[in-house]
């Protein structure tokens, strides 16, 4: 079959979720290229186990924002077709810098068997933490006109107190799926550390609207839940 493409003129600039859906025959492969929904966060994938569908989706690191895939492959109980169609997304998820969590689901019969799919090179647990690579993603991660608070880590390779409190920052970050985590290294993106002002890591900036609401030096778990909690407590009450 024709494979879809989706390209960045195709009106999907703002688009958090993607869910594509094709349970029954033959269906059309997907095409992802770059720039085509920058604000992606989560890939949602259903569709029918078959002999084509071994290279069916391709483009998935071109999401920056991504931090979730999951597949939910329609097969017969003896289908041979599907660990081939598992390998090939693993694949492609692989490439996406962010290392998103990647789930696979196989439903049979009308009983839906779910199977989580880390990927092969990711010793720690997967979260919704976006790592800042480029001063354009940058950009076009705060300068979002949701109203949502963004969370900045900014770390250091050499830091041990980034490495202590990365665990619980990831932690953070599945907890609050409304805000925005964002790690900034100090040394990869200088003129963005510099621009704000950090002087060394840990340190975090909360962030509404392009106007930095708070700050903390650090890495206090407790003082950082709490200044969480209340810049979105500060959201809902506007």
């Amino acid at each position: 079959p024709a494979r879809l493409s989706v390209s960045s003129k195709d009106g999907f600039q703002r688009l958090k979720v993607f869910w594509y859906v094709c349970e029954h025959g033959a269906w059309t492969g997907l095409q992802f290229e770059e720039g085509s929904m920058p604000h992606l966060r989560r890939l949602l994938i259903d569709f029918q186990s078959s002999e084509d569908t071994d290279h069916f989706v391709l483009g998935i690191q071109h999401f920056s924002c991504l931090v979730q895939v999951r597949a939910t492959i329609y097969c017969e109980p003896t289908s041979t077709t599907v660990s081939a169609a598992e390998t090939h997304i693993r694949d492609q998820v692989s490439q996406n810098p962010n290392n998103p969590l990647l789930e696979f689901n196989r439903k049979r019969r009308g009983r839906l068997v779910r199977r989580l799919g880390p990927l092969s090179n990711v010793k720690k647990q997967p979260s919704a933490v976006i790592k800042i690579r480029s001063l354009d993603h940058w950009t076009m991660m705060i300068e979002q006109e949701d109203n949502k608070l963004l969370v900045i880590e900014f770390t250091a390779s050499w830091c041990r107190a980034s490495d202590t409190i990365a665990p619980f920052f990831a932690h953070l970050a599945n907890q609050f799926p409304d805000a925005i985590f964002l790690e900034v290294d100090i040394d990869d993106m200088k003129y963005i550390a510099e621009a704000y002002k950090v002087d060394g890591a840990p340190m975090f900036l909360f962030m509404n609207r392009l106007e930095v609401k708070d700050t903390l030096r650090g890495a206090h778990k407790d003082e950082l839940l709490e200044k969480i909690q209340r810049q979105m407590a500060r959201l809902v009450d506007k």
